[in-house]
């Protein structure tokens, strides 16, 4: 039997397995995470899987355990799901409900800029010394000091 008709009959079985749930957003969260860490197939998967990342043993087979974690952890319609460290797994401890806006700031893309103890990616900075995020891009192309980046941030104080 060829992989491909493998992977329909497993997803197959997955979904006769949770009937009732198999049409939410939240089972299609689970799938997505489940589909981008293991199958080579995905789009995703060179971000996910193919840099190691995996869904923990507790989530893989378990929808219902994977329901339950994110219920008691805060997750509703509005809220994408996150890992902490961008370059750990999905585990309940690695994992949180957040906006799309904080996920965004929780991209390995970002650049982040510290400045006298602080830490923020541009966007952040940006929005912080009230200049256009391009404007602190342009900046940093010309190789000018985290001074003279933020030189706003400065002024201000």
């Amino acid at each position: 039997m060829n992989d491909r008709i493998e992977k329909l009959i497993k997803r197959n079985k997955a979904r006769s397995k949770y009937p009732e749930d198999n049409k939410t957003r939240l089972y299609r969260i689970w799938r997505a995470i489940k589909a981008r860490t293991s199958y080579k197939s995905q789009k995703q998967y060179k971000d996910y899987g193919g840099r190691g990342i995996k869904v923990c043993l507790e989530w893989q087979d378990d929808f219902y355990r994977f329901k339950e974690w994110a219920y008691q952890n805060g997750y509703n319609e509005s809220l994408t799901i996150d890992r902490i460290n961008v370059n750990g797994d999905y585990t309940p401890a690695n994992c949180r409900w957040i906006t799309k806006k904080e996920q965004n700031n929780n991209q390995r893309s970002n650049v982040i800029l510290e400045y006298q103890g602080q830490k923020m990616n541009v966007a952040q900075w940006a929005k912080k010394i009230n200049v256009k995020a391009n404007t602190l891009y342009k900046r940093i192309y010309r190789n000018y000091t985290i001074d003279k980046i933020l030189k706003e941030y400065k002024e201000a104080q």
